[in-house]
């Protein structure tokens, strides 16, 4: 009885493990490649820059993956050269938010505003995603986005990116109220809602 017992503790055990590696952010899965000029490690946790005087350790939310579904309301270059994997801005709406007979929205400096066009509380989504590209065929679909697509965004959802040069503390990137995703898949939809 105490050797199976212990047979179903290490097959948790293993178990426990092996799904913990199957997650694309897990370091025994990912090896160090190459991302442009940048190079990322330990399953998307660590990125180095200008020959590792540059670096960034990112934080998850989760290890399970984010679905973002429905109209582009706004997309946009990300330009912060403290953090240049951050790539794009994109609004994704659903429901009332989606018609802009409904629902006015802006987006200014990484960060969104609404206001209803009615009495009435909208019903749906909004997220504003600030997307940093698992890959360079990730980027250029993110690239191929436009105002009006209706998408499907998956990912990982970041908790926080923080900033190093020469090993001192620079800053961070947390968002508040949006998305900040590690985008590991992109699919845009036209008017019949098919690829």
């Amino acid at each position: 009885m105490k050797s199976l017992r212990i047979l179903i503790a290490v097959l948790a055990i293993a178990t426990i493990f092996l799904s913990a590696c199957s997650s694309p952010l897990s370091p025994l899965t990912r090896e160090a490649h190459r991302w442009g000029s940048l190079v990322i490690h330990d399953g998307y946790h660590y990125v180095e820059g200008n020959h590792g005087w540059q670096t960034w350790k990112i934080s998850y939310e989760t290890t399970k993956v984010s679905t973002f579904s429905g109209v582009v309301r706004h997309t946009s270059r990300i330009k912060e050269n403290n953090f240049p994997m951050l790539t794009h801005d994109i609004l994704v709406t659903f429901g009332d938010y989606a018609d802009p007979a409904l629902v006015r929205t802006s987006v200014s400096n990484h960060r969104f505003i609404w206001s209803s066009t009615t009495n009435k509380a909208p019903k749906g989504r909004i997220n504003l995603i600030h997307a940093m590209p698992m890959n360079e065929d990730i980027l250029i679909s993110l690239f191929n986005i436009k105002h009006g697509d209706v998408v499907t965004i998956k990912g990982y959802e970041i908790d926080e990116i923080s900033y190093y040069k020469s090993e001192h503390f620079k800053g961070k990137w947390k968002d508040a109220g949006c998305n900040t995703l590690l985008v590991s898949e992109v699919i845009i939809l036209n008017e019949e809602g098919s690829p």
